[in-house]
């Protein structure tokens, strides 16, 4: 065939080439960049247009703004807890004058303060039920009264300090909750782990508290209540009150176990003639008058918190 008489196949393909020449100049190029853009738009927001598949709602500026208001009263509701926390744990490590004291009028008052529970612990009680001033002392693996350190032993140094500050606000608050549950006898109030049922002395030890927001103080109290006054006891120990802040604590075992010391206890009355009728299974009431309720003994082993919360954490 002689293309040069042919006008029309000329033209044909000459037209074919300029239609390959603008395709691959630009549709091929349009059509890869929709491709890779459809791509990108699959990955990223392939959750949103499943949901539109589906029905469910998908995420708008109003839903986004939702989100974001949500995470901003997490944020502050959080540093409300953290701040509540904190309250307690300056209550915790409050200083006589709200400022730090030389080691030894620290010592000093602290003692002081510490005999002056005991006197009041024997006006409540009856002082053959409190132990005497000074036996805060290791004996035969026990301590009694409430455990505290001599001067000697503390060093001129603000973290020791405010260590047996601590222990002194942890001792005035047992020394409340004693008095308000009418304790009948006290025993300790006791830092060191020392021996004691298996239950408390397995697990007094030191811990982290959840989150990183500080330690714990594991302690001992043991006293001795009529069974309806350990209720108040424990309430008293665990409560807390934001208008007069004070330690914060959790009781972690409970050991309850019927206290031989008869000392506070009435005497019972025994007629010397006893009539067969009076103790008829039939007829026989108990005069509640003369009724000994039976002292029991509880050791408590108690957590207090002593947080340490990290600025960022606390509102501004």
């Amino acid at each position: 065939m002689d293309l040069k008489k042919n006008g029309f196949l000329i033209g044909i393909c000459a037209g074919l080439v300029v239609a390959l020449g603008v395709f691959g100049a630009l549709v091929f190029p349009a059509w890869t960049a929709a491709s890779e853009k459809k791509d990108t738009v699959t990955t990223q927001y392939g959750t949103t247009l499943q949901q539109i598949s589906t029905g469910r709602d998908v995420p708008t500026a109003q839903w986004n703004k939702g989100l974001e208001d949500h995470s901003a009263a997490v944020d502050k509701a959080s540093k409300d807890v953290f701040g509540f926390f904190n309250e307690s744990d300056k209550a915790l490590e409050k200083w006589f004058d709200d400022k730090e004291p030389m080691k030894g009028v620290l010592m000093s008052r602290a003692t002081d303060g510490i005999l002056q529970m005991l006197r009041d612990l024997r006006t409540a009680m009856g002082p053959e039920n409190v132990p005497k001033d000074g036996t805060a002392l290791f004996n035969e693996a026990k301590i009694l009264g409430f455990e505290f350190e001599v001067s000697a032993n503390v060093k001129e140094d603000t973290e020791e300090k405010r260590k047996w500050m601590r222990y002194y606000n942890i001792h005035a608050k047992v020394k409340d909750a004693l008095i308000e549950a009418a304790a009948k006898r006290f025993y300790k109030v006791q830092f060191s782990k020392v021996s004691g049922p298996p239950e408390i002395t397995q697990k007094h030890n030191e811990r982290e508290i959840t989150n990183q927001l500080g330690t714990t103080i594991p302690f001992v109290v043991e006293a001795s209540f009529l069974w309806k006054d350990i209720p108040t006891f424990t309430n008293a120990i665990v409560k807390y009150d934001p208008a007069k802040p004070g330690p914060m604590f959790r009781i972690v075992v409970m050991h309850v176990e019927r206290d031989l010391f008869a000392a506070y206890m009435p005497k019972a009355e025994i007629p010397e003639d006893v009539d067969k009728e009076l103790f008829d299974s039939g007829k026989w009431k108990p005069d509640e008058s003369k009724i000994i309720e039976p002292a029991l003994k509880v050791t408590l082993l108690v957590e207090a918190y002593n947080f340490n919360i990290p600025a960022e954490r606390l509102a501004k």
